[in-house]
């Protein structure tokens, strides 16, 4: 008697037992599974050939021991069935909730990298690669390559992107209380009025009070960046403006504009110039008496 494996495959493997049958009786694979029985293939002195084929579906992985037996006969044998080829492996990167860069949205938010069943890199892309502002939650599908045997990898993601709203909101909670949370919460509230103008007035405005806000180093240019990027996503140019402090003239508002702006001191014949222009286009900044008061904005285009 002889046991044998055939075809075999993670998907389906053939035992197969051969026996020279000389006695009636009933033959026997495995624990008790009897598929056929001598009474079939009547016996005769000289010896039956019979054989004896199982089909085994969907194996498991790893290591399996058969038996065979029948009348004056045993064998036994071991099948080692192989794991399942699987697709290409995927890895994503990137953040699950992302800022958006702009009117359209957020641009590439995701990459990934993918590997073969052999350990080979494959190329890989997510799609879309712009993440529209509505709706601000989007299936991103990133696919490999296909690989030797032609299976890809997929996977999904759902990513959140934050808008103007969303992201002055959270700029305001990182600050602590102060005038520039308040002009922050005033941009937004404009933003949720969805008056653009005026949120970009109120923006501006927030940038005019960054220098005198006590925001020092990194922090203070992380949120001159997020006001920048905020008016991008409303597709607004953000105007330069200036709210008039205590004991400020046009004349030391015009000299402290053009220093920020050049780096240097102006002469007086450029500040004159200034002071014109600013006048211009503020009609009405100063009262009657020539006196400029606290509070009023002026636009600045210097």
């Amino acid at each position: 008697m002889t046991l044998t494996f055939e075809h075999v495959s993670y998907r389906s493997y053939d035992v197969v037992v051969t026996a020279v049958v000389t006695r009636s009786g009933v033959f026997q694979l495995g624990p008790g599974h009897g598929f056929f029985g001598t009474s079939e293939t009547p016996p005769n002195a000289a010896g039956e050939v019979m054989t004896s084929t199982a089909r085994i579906i969907s194996p498991e992985p790893g290591v399996e021991e058969w038996t065979a037996s029948c009348v004056g006969g045993h064998a036994q044998g071991v099948v080692h069935i192989p794991s399942p080829p699987t697709p290409p492996k995927l890895t994503v990167h990137g953040p699950l909730t992302v800022l958006a860069t702009g009117h359209h949205g957020a641009t590439d938010p995701l990459r990934a990298t993918a590997v073969d069943s052999r350990g080979r890199r494959l190329d890989a892309h997510c799609t879309p690669a712009m993440l529209p502002l509505t709706p601000r939650r989007t299936k991103v599908t990133c696919t490999s390559a296909r690989d030797s045997a032609g299976r890809v990898g997929v996977t999904s993601r759902v990513v959140t992107v934050l808008g103007a709203s969303a992201q002055l909101v959270h700029l305001r909670d990182s600050l602590g209380p102060s005038h520039l949370r308040n002009l922050i919460e005033a941009a937004h509230v404009e933003v949720e009025k969805r008056d653009g103008p005026a949120a970009a007035l109120r923006l501006g405005l927030v940038l005019d009070a960054l220098p005198g806000s006590g925001l020092r180093g990194q922090r203070l240019s992380d949120v001159r960046e997020d006001i920048v990027r905020i008016g991008r996503i409303l597709g607004r140019t953000i105007p330069v403006v200036h709210a008039v402090r205590p004991g400020e003239t046009i004349w030391s508002v015009v000299t402290d504009t053009l220093r920020h702006k050049t780096g240097s001191a102006p002469d007086n014949h450029a500040i004159a110039l200034g002071v014109r222009l600013v006048l211009a286009v503020n009609p009405g900044a100063m009262d009657r008496f020539g006196v400029l008061h606290p509070g009023t904005v002026l636009a600045l285009p210097l």
